[in-house]
Formats: structure tokens, C-alpha cells, sequence
């Protein structure tokens, strides 16, 4: 059985995967993979727009980077490692048979975020066995890499991303709703200009860790799988 998509990337929340792999995704689909992002939540707890405004933003930004777009609609703030929420998540792997997934940190400030690393872990092994309970056929990806969060340690991997640096941004800023210091009288950390700001900078740094103008770090599952090794290698 073949793969559907060569990179799945996914987020607790919609601009998750914008912010930590825009780059990544938009240079995949440059390079002609079939690329998804999956949402776990409509990031409903929000304090500026709401799911239906989330919503239309995260496709906008899906048509900027060239890939597919998912959510499972899970809870918002409720994501935990239960059962239930992996049976979920192990009927959407074994349906959409992404061959790398790129996963959330365990690093994180955001519970939802370091969860959700926990949950997803679970699925992508559990989605493999055979005779885990579902009426979808048995499939685990390939490789799993993840990002880093609010301090990451050092990278195990950069990709440079300078060639696709303004379709992230772009990305990004589709979610109007959370970034724009001007769209709510509200204001939040990430809706401060220091926060694009910080985007950039840390780009520019891990770039630099490879003499390119912009990079994404990502950490993954030792040893590197080959099918890891050739995917990094397409992307150059």
C-alpha cells in the first residue's frame, strides 16, 4: 500500500505548523510532494478572533504554502494522551498514510503542545500494529521529526529555507486575527510586533548554523532513518 502524502506536518493549533514549519512545507511543495498540515484543534480558547475566522485564515494559509489542510476538532486546551483521542488520531494516520510526520514539541510552554507530542507518539506507533482496533488498514509512518518550542536544545537538523522565507512569512501572517497588533483592541504576546520579530530572528540564527539566510531546526528519532536521509536530500 502506497504513502498519500510525503509530509504531513501537524499542530495543536491552526498557525502551529505556519510558525515552526512554514518553510518546510512551502519547500516540499516547490519540489512537487504531497504536503498536508493536520490541525489537532480550531484553537477555539483564543483570546482574539474565533474558530470560524481561524478557520478561513488557516486555508488561506494552506494556499500560500501548496498543501492539503485538516483538523480533527479536538478540544482546545483538552488535549491529553487518552485512549480516545488516540483511537482518533490513529483512524486519520491510517486513512491518510503520511510517509514523514513532523510533530509538535515536548518542549513547549504550551501544555497543548507538549501533549500533543505525547499523543501523537502513541499514534503514529499504535497505527503500525496489526491488531490495534479500527476498520482502517495498519500504517505507520515512515520517520517522525518534531520542532522545537519556547527554549529548543540544539538543532539536530536544519533545513535552509531561504528560497521559500517570504511564502512562511505570508503564511504566517494570513492569521490576521493573532498577529495583527491593529485587528483587536485585545492585545496578547504573540500579537506584539516582538513576536514576528522573534520568528525572524531565530530563522536568521539557525540559518546562519548553515550559512544560509533562513533556517527551520527540527529534532527526530535516532538513528536517522534512510527515508529521513532522502527527504532532506530532495529538499536541497
Amino acid at each position: 500500500m502506497s504513502h498519500s502524502f510525503d509530509l504531513l506536518v501537524i499542530g495543536a493549533h491552526p498557525d502551529d505548523a505556519e510558525i515552526h514549519s512554514g518553510g518546510l512545507i512551502a519547500l516540499a511543495s516547490s519540489k512537487h510532494m504531497k504536503t498536508a498540515i493536520l490541525d489537532l484543534t480550531e484553537g477555539e480558547l483564543g483570546s482574539r478572533g474565533d474558530r470560524n475566522l481561524r478557520k478561513q485564515e488557516s486555508h488561506e494559509a494552506a494556499e500560500i504554502l501548496g498543501c492539503q489542510r485538516f483538523n480533527l476538532q479536538l478540544p482546545d486546551g483538552g488535549i491529553l494522551d487518552t485512549p480516545a483521542l488516540v483511537d482518533q488520531v490513529v483512524t486519520f494516520i491510517r486513512l491518510q498514510r503520511p510517509k514523514i510526520c513532523v510533530l509538535p514539541s515536548p518542549f513547549d510552554r504550551h501544555p497543548d503542545h507538549r501533549n500533543a507530542h505525547s499523543l501523537l507518539q502513541r499514534a503514529v506507533f499504535l497505527s503500525g500494529l496489526s491488531r490495534y482496533p479500527s476498520n482502517e488498514k495498519p500504517w505507520r509512518p515512515e520517520a517522525t521529526l518534531w520542532v522545537g518550542g519556547e527554549n529548543p536544545p540544539v538543532p539536530e537538523v536544519v533545513v535552509d529555507i531561504s528560497s521559500v522565507w517570504s511564502h512562511k512569512i505570508k503564511a504566517i501572517q494570513s492569521y490576521r486575527s493573532q498577529f495583527d497588533p491593529d485587528f483587536d483592541v485585545s492585545q496578547t504576546r504573540i500579537s506584539h510586533p516582538s513576536f514576528m520579530r522573534g520568528i525572524e530572528g531565530r530563522s536568521m540564527h539557525w540559518g546562519s548554523l548553515i550559512q544560509s539566510d533562513h533556517g527551520e531546526s527540527f529534532w527526530f528519532d535516532k538513528p536517522m532513518q534512510p527515508v529521513l536521509i532522502s527527504f532532506l536530500d530532495s529538499l536541497r
